[in-house]
């Protein structure tokens, strides 16, 4: 009677290691049970019950873990990832859809000739124009920015804003009085030293066969982003991008912006853009990123979601600062991969 009272307390209780744990002190009692000879009969048939259960919690806890660790690189878990794995493959129906950054999140942070990789700026500030007259005009901007504002990390979140506002908008402004050509963006996405996360192509394609939206909310641009995608090969088919948008007029000059400016402090307002449709009637979120801003993408689809699972990418040794606000972390610029299993895993149990 005890062992069944603490084998029934763990199981309520949500512990798969407890309720192994109870499990088999159970089956012992019962094994004692049959050698002393009582209830023999009725104890062979409740041992052999209790030690197939045990044996298929044990291997689905195992092979659980060994998809969600990977193969590929070591993962930083903190509590709530088992919760959310566990979430994301009980519910029943209501689809899956991936939200996601760009710039160090689906790229690396070290670059194709490992140097450090280019993000959506640079690549339009290094590559969309030679002209002397560029390159000062963005040194002027830089010079500019550090006057106004000082360093980025010493702001207070509403100067943050206010800096973000005032540098998107006066970079957009820099590109149209120069005159970038759509031509020139193509050439820089394709020359850039930017490249794409080991297992990253993997991850979309899989998304796209099985029909599952894949959102990029960036502060860079759509163009260059779909460009360095169709450089790696990724068809573009269900990717959708939510970006600074470049409108180009007949002569392929850059003429404007598309919508307004999107920058890393008013991501929480995808919500709200057409686009987000599909994502609002989905149970499942995975949200990737690689700053503790990246989840506001998805404020507002996480209230609606049963689950959602955070997966940030530590660049920069920043992996206690993204583990108190994502489920898991992969370390020193690791790859896609686990992500991929990971989404695989919940495809395969009807997610």
């Amino acid at each position: 009677g005890l062992y069944a009272k603490v084998f029934f307390m763990a199981h309520w209780g949500g512990s798969h290691f407890t309720a192994l744990c109870g499990l088999m002190f159970l089956a012992m009692t019962v094994r004692r049970a049959q050698a002393m000879g009582i209830m023999a009969p009725l104890a062979v048939e409740v041992q052999s019950a209790l030690l197939s259960v045990g044996d298929r919690m044990a291997q689905a806890t195992s092979t659980l873990r060994g998809v969600a660790l990977g193969s590929h690189t070591s993962l930083r878990t903190r509590p709530s990832f088992w919760d959310e794995i566990e979430k994301m493959q009980r519910v029943e129906g209501g689809g899956l859809v991936v939200v996601t950054d760009f710039d160090r999140t689906l790229t690396s942070f070290k670059g194709i000739n490992g140097d450090k990789g280019e993000e959506c700026h640079d690549i339009v500030f290094k590559h969309a124009s030679s002209t002397q007259e560029w390159a000062d005009s963005i040194k002027a901007l830089w010079e500019d920015t550090r006057h106004r504002f000082g360093p980025f990390h010493e702001l207070s979140n509403e100067d943050r804003v206010k800096f973000c506002d005032w540098w998107w908008a006066e970079a957009n402004g820099k590109m149209l009085e120069h005159g970038i050509t759509r031509d020139a963006v193509k050439l820089a996405a394709q020359k850039c030293n930017t490249r794409l996360r080991p297992g990253c192509a993997d991850l979309i394609r899989k998304c796209q066969e099985r029909n599952i939206p894949f959102f990029i909310v960036s502060a860079g641009f759509t163009d260059v982003i779909e460009g360095i995608l169709e450089r790696e090969g990724v068809p573009l088919r269900g990717v959708v991008v939510h970006a600074n948008k470049m409108m180009f007029d007949d002569r392929g000059v850059l003429s404007g912006f598309e919508g307004g400016i999107v920058h890393p402090h008013n991501k929480d307002e995808f919500q709200h853009h057409p686009l987000a449709a599909p994502a609002c009637h989905r149970s499942r979120l995975v949200v990737l990123g690689d700053k503790v801003k990246d989840l506001e993408s998805v404020a507002g689809l996480g209230d609606k979601a049963v689950a959602a699972l955070k997966v940030g990418f530590a660049n920069l040794g920043d992996e206690e600062e993204l583990l108190s606000h994502y489920d898991a972390v992969v370390p020193a610029d690791g790859p896609m991969h686990t992500v991929s299993e990971l989404v695989d895993r919940f495809l395969r149990a009807g997610a």
